[in-house]
């Protein structure tokens, strides 16, 4: 249903210019009268001509956001060989609104708009005022209304952001919405653009996406951030999802991004359809701050911990995901170095994990139990697979972790299972601790089966145990299989007489 605003033709056949080929004739207010000419007509294409191709880049200062209220298709982008636009918002504004009063909030339904060629920067999520009383202050640079579609084609994005307790520090997305009457919520589709420096105070540095679809394709994110709440509820130093019924991420680039507590790039909450592929994750962090405010205390201790992470991404509750060709490398995490999975189904393919840590944060403020330290899954922490977990024809390499499972740190319900298939550890390390499992640990009573894989040089310095050094599951150095426990075709260093560590 929400798809077809997005293949529908533009309204009308003429071009609505912005400018007359100068970097004079490219104002705000001339924007102004080519939006109330495409609302008039209930859509339209709308293209900048400030100057020649190859000349200085055209700032056009943004004074108050621009909202468009009538439903329609609506394209905005710089028109071929003319100077480069950019729209600046000051730091004061937001740029676009897209979607009308609705008793329910924002609503953007029938809507369209899609941003070509353009640059967007320093919007600030300006506070508005919608029905009900409906205050809205997220969406830095666009605020979209349920049901709305955008579009971003060779958009560069930078240094958008929202306030404390706002969220989308670029663009937000049906916050208004996000309950049993609506199952979807629009539709954002970013291809060719990069997006840096933008900020949020609680979610999506720079995007929240409310039971929204969401395609990301050739895009990069750089250096955005979340970054006044803390614990759980600050999350996706880049993007937050919602009940978004799919996700596709395809050949892009994640960079040193940041939140305060989950997901230093992406997270995902209750999301189905999740599918990235043929993406970089690198120098990411999560850093799962203490909370002394949180209502419960942040942890089953009541000492103000969230046991949060997930440097690169964090999946939860019901979450469904699949990967293929992903590289996560040097990302940081309090738990999960590069991802942290809480009740989620994950497929994942010829990925590689390097260098990744999961650090014991909490040391620092005093945590003394269990996860309140942190520093569990140097790469990966899987807490509950739900459906199960799969990681086949992928390396864990060279990752460490402070408290327990070097490579991975797996707890795995009554029911569930985890597969390890051709896969390879090597050269992961637990340290401080001396809990078992430098590459592989796998607790709780749901089904392991490792097979076809490799396993060398993992080691916990301060385990005296050979047969602890490569896999935790393990409880002696004769055998690491039991009930529920399968290993097929896969020499583990430490059990039965195979050196350990053994060779990276």
């Amino acid at each position: 249903v929400v798809l077809r605003f997005a293949l529908l033709p533009v309204a009308g056949g003429n071009v609505i210019m912005v400018g007359e080929g100068t970097r004079t004739s490219c104002t705000e207010q001339a924007l102004d009268s080519a939006l109330t000419q495409a609302e008039a007509s209930g859509g339209g294409r709308i293209e900048f001509n400030c100057g020649q191709p190859g000349s200085d880049e055209v700032i056009i200062s943004i004074q108050s956001q621009k909202r468009i209220i009538k439903p329609g298709n609506y394209v905005i982008g710089a028109a071929c060989d003319t100077a480069k636009v950019s729209l600046d918002g000051g730091g004061r504004t937001r740029l676009f609104v897209l979607g009308l009063d609705h008793n329910k909030g924002v609503r953007a339904d029938g809507f369209s708009l899609t941003l070509q060629n353009l640059t967007l920067q320093n919007g600030f999520g300006e506070s508005f005022e919608s029905t009900k009383s409906r205050t809205v202050r997220d969406g830095g640079c666009i605020y979209v209304g349920t049901l709305g579609v955008l579009n971003l084609e060779s958009v560069r994005v930078i240094g958008c952001r929202v306030g404390s307790g706002a969220v989308g520090g670029a663009i937000a997305h049906n916050t208004h919405q996000t309950g049993g009457a609506i199952t979807n919520g629009g539709v954002v589709q970013i291809r060719n653009s990069y997006f840096a420096r933008n900020t949020a105070g609680k979610a999506g540095g720079v995007l929240w996406c409310g039971k929204c679809q969401a395609m990301f394709d050739h895009t990069v994110f750089f250096a955005n951030k979340q970054t006044e709440t803390l614990g759980y509820d600050g999350i996706g130093g880049v993007a937050a999802f919602f009940v978004s019924p799919s996700v596709t991420i395809k050949k892009c680039e994640f960079l040193e991004n940041e939140s305060q507590g989950d997901g230093g790039a992406l997270d995902f909450r209750r999301s189905l359809g999740v599918r990235i592929e043929d993406s970089l994750f690198k120098k990411n962090k999560a850093l799962g701050n203490k909370v002394e405010s949180f209502p419960t205390g942040g942890s089953k201790h009541n000492k103000g911990f969230c046991w949060c992470g997930g440097g690169a991404i964090h999946m939860r509750l019901q979450t469904e995901a699949s990967m293929a060709r992903c590289t996560f490398v040097e990302n940081v995490g309090k738990q999960g170095g590069a991802l942290r999975l809480v009740h989620t189904t994950v497929m994942a393919e010829d990925c590689t994990f390097a260098r990744n840590e999961a650090h014991d944060w909490g040391t620092q403020y005093g945590a003394t139990e269990g996860w309140d330290v942190g520093g569990n899954g140097g790469a990966v922490l899987h807490d509950g697979t739900e459906k199960g977990v799969t990681w086949r024809k992928c390396r864990f390499e060279n990752n460490t972790a402070a408290y327990r499972g070097g490579g991975v740190n797996a707890f795995v319900f009554g029911g569930e299972s985890l597969t390890v298939d051709s896969s390879h550890f090597c050269g992961n390390r637990v340290f401080p601790s001396s809990l078992a499992g430098g590459g592989l640990n796998v607790g709780g009573d749901g089904a392991l089966a490792v097979k076809d894989s490799i396993f060398g040089g993992n080691v916990v310095p301060n385990s005296n145990k050979e047969y602890a050094q490569s896999a935790g599951w393990c409880s002696s150095a004769e055998t690491c299989e039991s009930s529920g426990r399968t290993v097929i075709n896969t020499k583990i260093p430490g059990i039965a007489g195979e050196v350990s560590p053994g060779q990276t």
